[in-house]
């Protein structure tokens, strides 16, 4: 939305967004993980902002406990508000500022529904490998 800033500057949230879960508005997205860029900000998060310790410590706690569901699953992003589409990035591509390389998406994936009657809910995702995507109108990072 116009005139909310988000805590990720990984992504504009115009051209490139967040994948969002179905039957919700985007809000910059919290359910992917935090980048190597992220510092907790102080007014909306004063107890975690005065104990942060950096992302190689917040990543060595999250591996030490067991926890280690973001760097083992892409990142998902839509392209120019075709929510139908989603395309997949590698975790640490993205926590290391490297999800776009000379105005291409470096995704590795593809996920889409499809109509299918062997579905019990009438449609099937569908998972393709890719080579990364074009986008017009994104910055790098």
């Amino acid at each position: 939305m116009d005139g909310v800033s988000s805590a990720c500057k990984r992504i504009d949230h115009k051209t490139v967004k967040f994948a969002k879960p179905w039957f919700k508005s985007y809000d910059c997205g919290d359910q992917h993980g935090i980048c190597g860029a992220f510092e907790p900000e102080p007014l909306r998060s004063p107890v975690i902002a005065e104990r942060w310790c950096g992302f190689e410590k917040y990543i060595a706690l999250k591996a030490e406990a067991g926890d280690l569901r973001y760097p083992l699953r892409p990142v998902w992003f839509c392209i120019n508000n075709d929510f139908s589409t989603r395309y997949g990035v590698d975790y640490w591509d993205f926590v290391n500022g490297e999800m776009i390389k000379d105005g291409y998406l470096m995704c590795k994936k593809k996920q889409y529904y499809r109509i299918s009657r062997k579905s019990p809910i009438g449609y099937e995702l569908m998972t393709e490998d890719i080579e990364p995507v074009r986008i017009e109108g994104v910055r790098n990072e």
